[in-house]
């Protein structure tokens, strides 16, 4: 956008250097507002849907958002004081508590000690803040984050246009597995120019869909000591998990912050987890910042007091808190989890058969000039376009065949190909979703 309206009104000369460079570049909330206008079928925005009466008790055959009817019900019985106070900064203390019980929940298979070495959650509102403060807290504007080249569009938006700081990317796959090279040559690289490198990974991926088994979650860990111990530089490693648990095959289920968690003092691991996609409390925007503190880095107490001061300093001259009605209902689900566990595996076992129907969609209907990443999770599955711009696709898609996509040219990455969100379609609407990618391919060849 060129800004010319703001430029001859004389607004664009009192905005900041700042305000100045900000922009919101063509993306995803332009092609789901597209799809909501033209398309019958809309395979854009990250929610999940289906009828009420597949995963709850209900006669509804309306398609609706998925949702937990434990959350929807609690809301009806809280106190004044629950719903209109003030909230400390960093979350009240029973959502702090229960969701730090949580995570010890959905870890313990893998670490049954992993509540003894992380920190109390700090809340803020939604993933995408978490991410914002913690880049804000750990890179530099001189320094790089180091990320896949398949990412979801606002990392850049983050930690480009907001922080200031620059993106090294590496290929996420290389000959159908994660790229541990590519992910090890970009550490060692970025560490030559900094003090230390910054990694986040999100899995399962957006837009790819895809989550690592054991066996390469372990290989991952593995990848990054060896980064540090020939850079020589500590590394920090988020581990965005916005989809944990949404995982449809035999894959990691749990977050690989896990695995993470203790790998020696020279590299720290932080968690940024929430309810959007894990509670399915799209609208509650609620998410947690945890660190992980293991004894060789020291007094884990003195260490989170300070931590959290820092923080505090940063979300309270920002954000300043979040909201107090959202985490009291969240201190109250998580801390009894049987409460909602059953329903929310079916909202998963029914995301896995449109997953499932996708993929078996694709390999009945294989096209040369259309390579699907593999995916097994998350709510996405990605689609390589060979010749075609994607972009064009995807208005031809529009304008023809009625179906949203997301289109993805990043030409300096190598990458032209379409973002499918799967989880917001029926399983009978994927066969016309596939033909008519197929068909539109062919149109414009």
């Amino acid at each position: 956008m060129e800004f010319k309206a703001l430029k001859k009104s004389g607004i664009f000369n009192l905005l900041s250097t700042f305000g100045k460079e900000i922009f919101q570049p063509p993306g995803i909330v332009e092609w789901s507002e597209r799809a909501k206008k033209e398309a019958a079928i809309n395979s854009t925005v990250g929610v999940a849907t289906g009828k009420p009466s597949e995963y709850m008790d209900s006669s509804s055959d309306k398609v609706g958002i998925f949702h937990l009817s434990a959350i929807k019900e609690l809301y009806n019985n809280f106190k004044p004081e629950q719903i209109f106070a003030y909230a400390p900064v960093l979350g009240i203390p029973s959502v702090r508590n229960s969701w730090k019980k949580w995570i010890g929940f959905k870890l313990k298979d893998h670490n049954p000690a992993i509540e003894s070495i992380i920190t109390q959650p700090y809340a803020i509102p939604g993933i995408t803040v978490g991410i914002y403060v913690l880049c804000r807290m750990f890179l530099s504007p001189t320094e790089k984050a180091i990320l896949p080249e398949k990412r979801w569009g606002n990392y850049d938006a983050i930690i480009k246009r907001n922080i200031g700081a620059g993106i090294q990317s590496f290929t996420l796959f290389r000959e159908n597995r994660f790229n541990y090279e590519g992910l090890k040559s970009a550490i060692v690289e970025t560490a030559k120019n900094q003090d230390k490198a910054f990694v986040l990974l999100n899995f399962p991926n957006n837009p790819t869909g895809y989550s690592p088994d054991r066996e390469t979650a372990e290989k991952i860990c593995s990848t990054l000591k060896e980064s540090v111990k020939e850079s020589g530089k500590p590394l920090i490693v988020v581990t965005d998990d916005a989809y944990e648990g949404f995982v449809y095959d035999d894959s990691l289920k749990h977050s690989i912050f896990s695995h993470l968690a203790e790998l020696g003092k020279d590299i720290l691991a932080v968690k940024v987890d929430g309810i959007t996609k894990e509670l399915l409390f799209w609208g509650g925007r609620l998410g947690m910042i945890t660190f992980a503190i293991p004894p060789y880095f020291g007094d884990k107490g003195e260490i989170e007091l300070e931590l959290e001061n820092k923080f505090v300093g940063l979300v309270r001259a920002t954000i300043s808190n979040s909201t107090k009605i959202i985490q009291e209902g969240v201190a109250s689900i998580v801390s009894e989890p049987d409460k909602f566990l059953q329903e929310r595996e079916r909202i998963i076992s029914i995301i896995g058969k449109k997953a499932n129907a996708l993929k078996e969609e694709l390999e009945k209907n294989s096209n040369p000039e259309i390579l699907p990443d593999h995916f097994n999770s998350g709510f996405f599955a990605f689609l390589n376009i060979k010749d075609v711009s994607a972009e064009k696709l995807a208005d031809h898609l529009l304008k023809k065949y009625k179906i949203g996509v997301i289109p993805f040219e990043k030409k300096k990455e190598n990458i032209n190909g379409l973002r499918l969100t799967f989880s917001s379609l029926s399983v009978e609407e994927i066969p016309r979703l596939v033909a008519g990618i197929n068909n539109a391919v062919a149109d414009l060849k």
